[in-house]
């Protein structure tokens, strides 16, 4: 048994309604927390509206936001492509403040990721980059009609 098997536990009754909370509305998870996301059936705790993910790939990501549907705000350390599973297009999240720190992936799937998740509230956006392509960037963030704040 490894040694996040407690936590991620602990992680999966908060997100799935088995412990009430019923003011949470901000929740961090750490790096595995996303193990039991994957074939899971569960009602979600409907009360968080902002994610901290430590580590995510779009497959991963996908399955937070369909299980937690009013988030609003998210914050994501480590970005990574999943080169094991096939592209996953999802729409209808209602995130508007997203923040990308070290996308380990490639730009393209960065910007794959941005227009197939349906940010249709997105008001504030912060990538961190080590380089950036800006021209082919700025292309794909005019799609983004309510976008206020960029900070890369």
């Amino acid at each position: 048994m490894g040694s996040l098997e407690a936590p991620c536990q602990f992680y999966e009754r908060i997100l799935f309604g088995q412990v009430r909370f019923p003011h949470l509305i901000s929740i961090g998870c750490p790096r595995g927390a996303f193990i039991y996301l994957l074939n899971t059936t569960h009602t979600t705790n409907g009360t968080i509206r902002q994610l901290h993910l430590q580590s995510t790939s779009p497959e991963i990501l996908c399955k937070f936001i369909e299980y937690l549907p009013r988030t609003t705000s998210l914050t994501i350390n480590y970005f990574y492509k999943n080169y094991s599973s096939s592209p996953t297009l999802f729409t209808n999240s209602h995130i508007r403040h997203l923040t990308i720190f070290y996308p380990q992936s490639s730009q393209l799937y960065l910007e794959q990721l941005l227009l197939s998740v349906g940010f249709s509230d997105l008001t504030y956006l912060r990538i961190t980059f080590d380089t950036c392509n800006f021209p082919q960037l700025a292309c794909i963030l005019t799609t983004f009609s309510c976008l206020k704040h960029i900070i890369l």
